[in-house]
Order: C-alpha cells, then structure tokens, then sequence
C-alpha cells in the first residue's frame, strides 16, 4: 500500500519539457516540488523506469500537451507505470484539459490513470462566464486494484475540508452542453 498522499519530498514527473510553461515550473518550485521532466516520446523503457525514484509520488501526463498539442502514448506510459511492484507505484494522474471527456477517458483500459483532470470551462461549457474543473475520481473498486485507494481518500478528505464544491449557479451546464454533440463532431 502506498501512504496517503503527501506534499513533502514529493518528485513530479512531467512527461513533455519542451511544452512547459513557464509559470507551471515556477510553481512547482514555490511549493518545494523536486520536478523531474521527461519526454516519453522519445526516452527509452528503462530510461523512463529509471527516472522514477523512490520519493516518486505523482506521474502527470497531459494529453494533449499544452502548447504544441503533441499527444504522448499514455497507455504504454501507464503500463510502464503498473509494470513497478504496487508499493512504490506512483500515482499516475492524467490532465485532460484540452481534451473532452467524450474522446478520452483516462480512468478506462487501456490507459488505466489513478485520476484525471477535465477543463469544464474550455470544452464542454463553453462559456467565458463559468470558470470550472472538474478532478475525476475512480470507482472505489477500481481504487482498492490499483493500489491508490488510501491517496484517493486522501484527496476526497482534502477536497471536502476546502469546500471545493460547484457553487449551485454555476450548475447551469445545460447552456453548454446542448451543443455538445454538434461541436464534438464538428471539431474533429
């Protein structure tokens, strides 16, 4: 089992150095983050395993990647990830932010993350009134099989002791999603 998910001595895998932005890395460096950056596009298997360290407690992956919008092979990268003993597996979080949850769904086979992160405001709202997100949890089941129940359960506490919650006026995604359809063909 892993421990439930701390800050300190935390190492965060970006998998696109070239696509960093600026203030991303600023911020990881504010909050005392050991960032390690490596382009799963190009490294080798064990160039990639071998980047993961023992104080490893978070692979990020965007998909696609902002801002040159390259798409990384996430599904080999999470098998790479589940081929490490569960103990010291990292949590492998998927940002999704470009992308709809109508064309990928990172918490399903083949990709398999322990949680995604969606962009409400960007795609499936679509309205510059309503800034939201939304971080996608797996079911507890699939939590308790992958080894990241204790961190998702974590997260949810963290989560409810913030109040992070949709405040009800922003509830109006009917206003967005009732071209969601349209759009989700039209863009493609």
């Amino acid at each position: 089992m892993r421990p439930p998910l701390d800050t300190t001595a935390t190492t965060v895998h970006r998998p696109d150095v070239q696509d960093l932005i600026a203030q991303t890395l600023a911020a990881s460096q504010l909050q005392d983050l050991e960032t390690i950056f490596v382009d799963f596009n190009s490294a080798t298997d064990e160039k990639a395993l071998a980047s993961i360290r023992p104080n490893t407690k978070l692979i990020w992956i965007e998909t696609p990647t902002n801002t040159t919008l390259r798409l990384p092979p996430i599904a080999h990268i999470t098998s790479l990830i589940y081929s490490l003993p569960a103990a010291s597996r990292p949590l492998i979080v998927i940002d999704s932010t470009f992308l709809s949850p109508f064309y990928v769904s990172p918490l399903a086979a083949p990709i398999s993350a322990d949680l995604a992160i969606h962009s409400i405001t960007k795609y499936i709202y679509r309205h510059s009134d309503v800034l939201m997100g939304a971080v996608i949890l797996p079911n507890a089941t699939t939590a308790q099989a992958n080894g990241s129940k204790e961190i998702i359960d974590a997260l949810y506490t963290r989560l409810q002791l913030c109040r992070m919650r949709m405040v009800l006026y922003l509830a109006r995604l009917k206003r967005g999603l009732h071209c969601v359809g349209l759009r989700r063909y039209r863009y493609v």
